[in-house]
C-alpha cells in the first residue's frame, strides 16, 4: 500500500520528531510505502531535493519565505505555493500509484493542491484536521467576523473540506463542531486523535538533575514547572503574565518557558520590568538538554485563551504524559480536553480567565510530591492506552480496508 503525504513541515533531523513524523514512521514500520512531499523556505532550502529520510522518499520543494518576512512577501509566497508543489510533483512523481493522500490543516489553502493530486493520482484523501480556521482567529479578535477577509477564509475552509474524502478530527467535540458548522462534511468525519510514539525514558539520577539545573541556573531545591511551545495569542499571554506575577515571590517554584511566538516579547518585557527571579524564558533548548529538562521537570504547563469557541486539543500534553509529568492546564471551556485530564487523573484543568483557580491547584501540586508522582504515572498509562501512535495507524488501516472493500 502506498501513501502520499503532503505537508508544510517535516523536520530534516531524524531526532526532531513531531506527531506527524511519528505517524509517518509508524506507517512505514507497518508495511506502508510512504512518499513525503514537503515545502521548504528558500532561505533554508537552496534547491528542491529528493532524499531518503527515515526510510522513506522525501521530496522537499523549494518555495519562497513565509516567516520573518514582510506581509507582501508572505502573501506572494502563499499565492505561489500551489503551483510550486504541483509542478514539483509533476516533475518528481510523474507516474505513481497511491492508495491514499494524507495531509493536514493548517493551512486551509492546501485544498487546491489536494484537489489536483487526487485527480492526478486517482486516490482518495484524508485530512488530519488540527486547527479550525478562520474561527480560531475570530475568537481571538485577529479577524473580524463577516469582514471581507473572514468571508474569504470561510470559503477557503469550505473548499478544504470539499477536497477531503475523509476528515480526521482530534476529539468527539471536534467532530460535533465541524458537523454543526459544515453539515456537508457529516459523512466524511471520523475520530483521528493526536498520537505520539511512546518512547521509554530512564529516569534521571539525582546527579543528572543537579547538572541540568545548574547549567540553566535553576535553584536546586525548586519545583520546575515547564512550558514548551508557541507563545502567541492562542496561549492567552495576559493570563500567563497574571499567573507569573502571583508566584514571583514563591521560592518553591521555578517556571521554565521554552518557545517562540508573537507574544513572547511582551512576556519577556513584563518579566524584566517586574524583576521576576524564578522565571527563565528561552527560544529553544538543544534536543538533548530539552529531554534532560523534561526528566527534571515536576509539572507540565498548558495554556489556551479562554475565548476559544472551537474545541482545541493541545498535543503538547502527550510529551508530558510520555515523561510522566503531571499537567496543569488553563484552557477554554469548549473542548473535551478538560474531560480527558479528569478521566486520566493526570493533573488539573481550569478555565483560563480564573487566576484564583489556577493559583489554588498550583499551590496544591507544589505541596504534594506524592500527588505529582501518582499523576505522572497515571498520564503515562493513559497515553499508552489512548494516544500511542499505533492507534492512528489502526484507523488508517480500517480506512483503507473500507476504501478497497
Amino acid at each position: 500500500m502506498k501513501i502520499l503525504y503532503i505537508t508544510n513541515t517535516f523536520p530534516v533531523n531524524p531526532k526532531d520528531s513531531t506527531i506527524y513524523t511519528d505517524l509517518a514512521e509508524a506507517l512505514q514500520e507497518n508495511g506502508y510505502e510512504l512518499t513525503v512531499v514537503a515545502s521548504g523556505e528558500k532561505s533554508k532550502l537552496p534547491k528542491t531535493t529528493v532524499t531518503n529520510e527515515r526510510f522513506m522518499k522525501v521530496i522537499r520543494i523549494r518555495i519562497g519565505d513565509l516567516y520573518n518576512v514582510s506581509l507582501i512577501k508572505k502573501g506572494i509566497t502563499t499565492l505561489r505555493i500551489k503551483n510550486k508543489l504541483i509542478n514539483g510533483m509533476k516533475k518528481y512523481l510523474p507516474k505513481q500509484k497511491f492508495d491514499l493522500i494524507l495531509f493536514e490543516s493548517p493551512p486551509v489553502s492546501m485544498h487546491a493542491v489536494i484537489t489536483w493530486a487526487k485527480k492526478f493520482y486517482n486516490a482518495p484523501s484524508l485530512l488530519m484536521l488540527k486547527d479550525i480556521f478562520p474561527q480560531n482567529a475570530v475568537d481571538l479578535g485577529i479577524i473580524k467576523k463577516n469582514s471581507l477577509i473572514h468571508k474569504y477564509y470561510v470559503e477557503e475552509e469550505k473548499k478544504l473540506y470539499k477536497s477531503a474524502d475523509f476528515i480526521g478530527c482530534m476529539s468527539p467535540k471536534n467532530i460535533e463542531y465541524v458537523k454543526i458548522h459544515n453539515p456537508s462534511t457529516e459523512n466524511k468525519l471520523l475520530y483521528f486523535p493526536n498520537t505520539k510514539k511512546m518512547n521509554v525514558h530512564q529516569p534521571s539520577t539525582e546527579k543528572e538533575i543537579i547538572e541540568i539545573k545548574k547549567k540553566y541556573k535553576i535553584p536546586l531545591n525548586s519545583i520546575v514547572a515547564m512550558y514548551g511551545g508557541n507563545m502567541g495569542k492562542p496561549q492567552g499571554i495576559d493570563f500567563v503574565i497574571k499567573v507569573l506575577k502571583k508566584f514571583k515571590n514563591n521560592e518553591k517554584i521555578f517556571f521554565l518557558l521554552v518557545g517562540r511566538g508573537t507574544e513572547k516579547p511582551k512576556l519577556e518585557s513584563v518579566v524584566l520590568k517586574s524583576n521576576m527571579q524564578n522565571i527563565l524564558i528561552l527560544d529553544h533548548l538543544p534536543r538533548e538538554d530539552y529531554e534532560r529538562m523534561l526528566k527534571a521537570s515536576d509539572l507540565g504547563l498548558i495554556f489556551l485563551d479562554y475565548r476559544f469557541s472551537i474545541p482545541n486539543f493541545p498535543s503538547r500534553v502527550l510529551s508530558y504524559f510520555e515523561y510522566k509529568i503531571p499537567v496543569i492546564a488553563a484552557v477554554d471551556s469548549n473542548n473535551d480536553f478538560v474531560n480527558m485530564i479528569e478521566e486520566s487523573k493526570a493533573g488539573h484543568c481550569v478555565v483560563s480567565n480564573n487566576t484564583s483557580d489556577f493559583e489554588q491547584v498550583l499551590n496544591k501540586m507544589i505541596d504534594s510530591k506524592e500527588d505529582r508522582i501518582e499523576m505522572g504515572i497515571n498520564g503515562e498509562l493513559y497515553m499508552k492506552k489512548n494516544y500511542e501512535v499505533q492507534r492512528s495507524v489502526d484507523i488508517i488501516n480500517q480506512l483503507i480496508f473500507k476504501i478497497n472493500k
